[in-house]
């Protein structure tokens, strides 16, 4: 019994000296020739889901994200609140409250190309009066879906007081925290690896992330959720009319559940709270539906391409919420290179978009102060 465990135990040393080899030379790697500290590395090993099951980021952190431009990653900033934007200041500005996915927290373009930031810009150029300009906070973050939105606002985003929240909703956005049904759930030693001392280790999260690819290539259901990917970046669907429904079909796992009707029940009834929420708070709310990307570059649009934007359009109207509907604006610059895939702004998308809403929210009541 000795014998085994003084070999068990020389095992381990062995592994943990293995492990710390490898993680020093990622670390040199990774860290060290990128001029930054080695615990600076990507953006998204910071996110995390604290105990009431709010997404958030920690604080006064710095990572690296993939460039939507191309070229050499971004390095995206996280101020002490958690969220990707300059420090909240107590000054005369209103503040918009900037609440979505990775379309708002928009990780792929400097920050000061974002639609966040420029409108933040603008109002400052057109009203030299600081009580009448803006403090845009971006509580942006990547893989949320409406129910998220909710808790986002509630447990965080409120809690700096804004005049007003800016909703950004995607057509994938009926997709729960837990993922669409048939999609494999997370396995709990996944969950709790991600929360444990370990996670912190370059190399376990390498290793993580290389398991996770390996699941998602053998497992047919998460697979699936991607299977839209080969018409999207070959354009079938604008060589045969009859393609977009067959893509829709195969997306619908991500951005294709947006032609569910059972999607729109479960967008309504969460659009419905946060609506709810927004009023007792005093904030005003602005719904800004951002299309996929193949609805922009069709010539002519169909109803069944629409599909989701006029779902959104009714929800809102029956609500009394204001709503900006980019698909009709972006389509006017379809000739240009807006989107970095198929739902991810360019610097020149954030640009468009940044120019597309600054006039609408300005007409906004609380906005103005």
């Amino acid at each position: 019994m000795k014998k085994i465990l003084k070999k068990l135990m020389l095992s381990v040393v062995a592994m943990a000296v293995v492990l710390a080899l490898v993680e020093i030379c990622f670390v040199v790697k990774h860290g060290a020739l990128r001029g930054l500290p080695p615990q600076e590395l990507r953006v998204h090993d910071y996110f995390y889901q604290d105990s009431a099951g709010c997404f958030r980021i920690k604080p006064k952190v710095r990572g690296w994200h993939m460039s939507y431009d191309g070229g050499g990653d971004v390095l995206v900033k996280i101020n002490s609140d958690g969220m990707r934007s300059p420090e909240i200041t107590k000054d005369d500005r209103a503040r918009i409250a900037f609440v979505g996915d990775s379309i708002v927290f928009n990780g792929g373009v400097p920050w000061t190309n974002t639609f966040t930031a420029l409108l933040e810009e603008r109002r400052a150029a057109n009203e030299p009066d600081p009580a009448r300009q803006w403090q845009c906070l971006d509580y942006g973050m990547s893989d949320l879906g409406i129910a998220d939105y909710y808790l986002k606002l509630r447990d965080h985003a409120l809690k700096a007081q804004p005049s007003s929240v800016v909703l950004g909703l995607y057509v994938n956005d009926s997709r729960p925290p837990q993922g669409f049904l048939g999609e494999s759930q997370k396995v709990p030693l996944s969950q709790w690896l991600r929360r444990s001392l370990l996670y912190r280790l370059y190399t376990v999260r390498k290793l993580h992330k290389q398991v996770g690819l390996m699941r998602l290539r053998l497992n047919p259901e998460i697979n699936r959720r991607f299977e839209w990917s080969t018409d999207y970046q070959e354009k079938t669907y604008l060589k045969r009319p009859e393609a977009w429904n067959e893509m829709v079909e195969k997306a619908r796992y991500d951005w294709g559940a947006a032609w569910s009707e059972e999607s729109w029940d479960y967008i309504g009834e969460h659009l419905g709270k946060i609506r709810d929420l927004c009023k007792e708070a005093g904030a005003d709310l602005h719904v800004v539906m951002f299309p996929v990307s193949a609805q922009v570059e069709f010539e002519t649009l169909s109803d069944d391409v629409t599909y989701p934007q006029r779902q959104a359009r009714r929800l809102a109207d029956e609500m009394g919420i204001a709503m900006t509907d980019l698909l009709p604006l972006l389509r006017e610059h379809r000739g240009e290179r807006i989107f970095a895939d198929q739902c991810h702004l360019t610097s020149r998308g954030n640009q468009i978009v940044a120019d597309l809403l600054y006039p609408r929210l300005s007409r906004g009541a609380s906005i103005t102060n």
